[in-house]
């Protein structure tokens, strides 16, 4: 019942362009929230990335393997923090 009245209000204000600037900066709190941040090193925390890894490596089955494709990658930072992470748990792939 509350998912409903709230969606119905939310619907009353969407799409109000003088409310734009208010919804952009609801977007960037939540980002921030969820540790979504400018993504400018793997190893900062509000990148998002380790954060995304680590759940993988939660998910992944104790005996299972998991393919990655890092597409327009070289050896950096992204590729150190999948091997930190996930170990042998995963064939990580990627073109330089």
């Amino acid at each position: 019942m509350l998912k409903k009245i709230i969606k119905a209000q939310v619907l009353k204000i969407g799409g109000k362009k003088k409310l734009q600037p208010s919804f952009e900066n609801l977007l960037q709190l939540a980002l921030i929230g969820m540790h979504i941040g400018r993504g400018d090193s793997v190893s900062d925390e509000t990148s998002g990335e380790k954060g995304v890894v680590e759940y993988i490596a939660r998910k992944c089955k104790p005996e299972g393997t998991i393919t990655i494709f890092d597409v327009g990658a070289n050896i950096g930072d992204y590729t150190i923090l999948l091997d930190n992470v996930l170990h042998d748990k995963a064939r990580i792939f990627f073109d330089n």
